[in-house]
């Protein structure tokens, strides 16, 4: 997805109490924090759905900056959690070595790789597989918080596996991507991702990954349901059950 002033590439800040974790960290997060005067030390965990740079790009950023941010104002390092697919610890490791090198071996990050579910602060975490492309790839995760539950997909086409249909059953909120005008096995349609969340029982669905010159278009399918978002920068969400 291509980031415009408007409209940036996907991350979605999820937050409950004092505890914040980042839904991917695509082309411009760390800026988008900054305006919306989020300290990026008050992020204590990242969730990656893929490698692909528009959901990745702002990780190392994100990372880097505070590294010289506490290190120039002689604070304590304060840990990251990172969850993604199989081999998110080798290719941080490789960027560091570029970009950063030293830093990774005396900054505080913890690798949470594959589909193995888990407890992260406040939020049981349950990874799922994902069909994006066939070289990479790709999850997505469910979770669940006080009795309430949200989704997210990342880029995802139309036909999935038992598994993610599984994962994603009765939640509360649900975020797909409707990337594509027409169908393709790599993105879904806003028709597409309705219909998913339909059969799913999802009780809202937000549209996500839209490039700016069809916002309008998505918008105008959004109208016919009340339970459909079109998700943009700076959209609020209270999840409840």
């Amino acid at each position: 997805m291509m980031p415009t002033k408007n409209r940036c590439s996907p991350s979605y800040l999820l937050e409950h109490e004092e505890y914040r974790v980042l839904l991917d960290c695509g082309h411009t997060t760390l800026a988008r924090l900054l305006d919306r005067d989020i300290d990026i030390r008050s992020i204590d965990a990242v969730f990656l759905t893929h490698f692909h740079t528009d959901h990745s790009s702002d990780l190392l950023p994100v990372i880097h900056a505070r590294w010289i941010d506490e290190r120039s104002r002689n604070i304590d390092f304060k840990n990251i959690t990172l969850l993604g697919p199989q081999g998110l610890q080798e290719n941080i490791r490789k960027l560091c070595d570029v970009f950063m090198p030293g830093a990774e071996d005396v900054y505080p990050l913890t690798y949470l790789e594959g589909l193995t579910t888990t407890q992260i602060g406040p939020f049981a975490v349950q990874p799922f597989p994902v069909f994006h492309v066939p070289n990479m790839e790709s999850m997505g995760y469910r979770i669940d918080c006080n009795g309430s539950s949200l989704a997210y997909a990342g880029d995802a086409g139309p036909e999935q596996s038992e598994k993610f249909f599984d994962a994603i059953h009765a939640v509360d909120v649900l975020l797909v991507e409707a990337g594509t005008t027409k169908p393709v096995p790599i993105h879904c349609t806003s028709e597409q991702a309705f219909d998913m969340a339909k059969q799913v029982l999802a009780k809202r669905l937000v549209l996500t990954h839209i490039e700016e010159y069809r916002v309008e278009e998505v918008k105008e399918f959004a109208l016919q349901y009340p339970e459909v978002v079109v998700a943009e920068d700076g959209l609020k969400l209270l999840i409840d059950n």
